[in-house]
């Protein structure tokens, strides 16, 4: 289906694992297309596109290694996406591993929206540097990293698909490409934007584009539910038995966090803990709970709402009663910037330089992420 796509208006986000499809179709077609042409006839393997599904759940489940995925949306359609992640050899130093746009959108200012929120979400969080590698003779890709300041460095023969049975054998000459100032990235990705949407002009054009499979309503029986709390071993006490559905995530929603709670006997909803940037709200369905906050400790029953301001107090709830409680859970996202302590605890959650979150003690020692 064509659609008119006006380009000042594209919206660039977080991904989230409902965009894994549509993402994972995007780079297979987009090697396709790019790599096609540079390589000799028959190097793609045919099973790219199986290969990029199995790749993209990996990538953006919520234990994967740390890391930024954007993606560029109009309308509920994916135009394109950029992938970096810290490099476990170099610290200090970020890897973009992908940046692609949709072949109908190209020309269109998306390759630069997307590096420009890149950018501009690497230095929020303190980041300075960021690399990538392009095919020696892949010149439109190296031309526009040139004009967002890239500066090529050293060539290097690398496998085309490390890994791979039969492609990782294939050796292709890569360059290397440095942003040495994240700040001007984000400058430059800027001006290449509002350069591209000159050249288009305001009222867009039409183009196909492919459309996200995000659902528009379902039962919410029928999300996925997890039991367990992402907590270290140990460290999750009462909540480690806790069920929970995350109603926002199957439609894309990156704004805020929508649960579904449900907490048997003896259950608590996690360890009292307090939010440094993320307000928490919840609304007893069925059943009661009680809520603690530091010594004090109150009923909710159904119908009854409690609210948790970013900063204090500390909180949690605990199901002291004999029956399982339902409780509807609606909170703030703010992963780039939000810490929880937990009052009592050696833990807390902190911020990566990369901009996610990890389980810390309070010297400094890491346990793992917590997103």
């Amino acid at each position: 289906m064509a659609v008119a796509v006006d380009w000042s208006r594209v919206v660039i986000r977080p991904a989230v694992p409902a965009d894994a499809e549509a993402i994972a179709s995007l780079h297979a077609q987009a090697w396709r297309d790019t790599y096609g042409p540079l390589l000799p006839e028959g190097a793609l393997p045919d099973t790219l596109e199986e290969d990029r599904q199995r790749l993209w759940p990996r990538v953006l489940a919520p234990t994967a290694r740390l890391q930024v995925v954007l993606v560029a949306t109009f309308g509920g359609r994916l135009l394109g996406f950029a992938w970096a992640y810290s490099d476990r050899k170099e610290p200090g130093v970020d890897d973009l591993a992908a940046l692609y746009v949709a072949k109908e959108a190209r020309k269109s200012g998306v390759g630069a929206m997307l590096m420009r929120e890149l950018a501009d979400r690497l230095t929020s969080i303190g980041r300075t540097h960021l690399r990538c590698w392009a095919m020696k003779n892949n010149v439109r890709a190296r031309a526009f990293y040139a004009r967002l300041g890239a500066v090529e460095s050293m060539i290097e023969e690398s496998p085309l698909l490390p890994g791979a049975a039969d492609g990782g054998t294939l050796l292709v000459e890569d360059v290397r490409l440095d942003f040495p100032s994240l700040p001007a990235l984000g400058r430059a990705a800027r001006a290449e934007h509002v350069r591209r949407l000159a050249s288009l002009g305001r009222a867009g054009r039409v183009e196909q584009v492919r459309g996200l499979a995000l659902p528009l309503s379902m039962p919410a029986l029928d999300v996925a539910e997890v039991t367990g709390a992402p907590h270290p071993a140990g460290e999750s006490g009462p909540a480690s038995r806790r069920r929970k559905r995350r109603l926002a995530l199957p439609f894309g929603l990156t704004q805020f966090g929508v649960n579904l709670l449900t907490l048997a006997p003896g259950v608590h909803s996690a360890p009292a803990h307090v939010h440094s940037h993320e307000d928490e709200f919840v609304y007893v369905l069925d059943g009661e709970v009680w809520l603690v906050s530091g010594e004090e400790a109150r009923r909710l029953g159904q119908g009854e709402v409690a609210g948790f301001p970013a900063g204090g107090p500390v909180h949690h709830l605990e199901n002291r009663g004999a029956s399982t409680a339902w409780v509807l859970e609606i909170g703030s996202r703010l992963p780039d910037r939000d810490t929880v302590q937990y009052p009592g605890r050696d833990l807390e959650v902190a911020q990566a330089q990369n901009g996610r979150r990890l389980f810390v003690r309070k010297d400094g020692t890491v346990l793992g992420p917590a997103d």
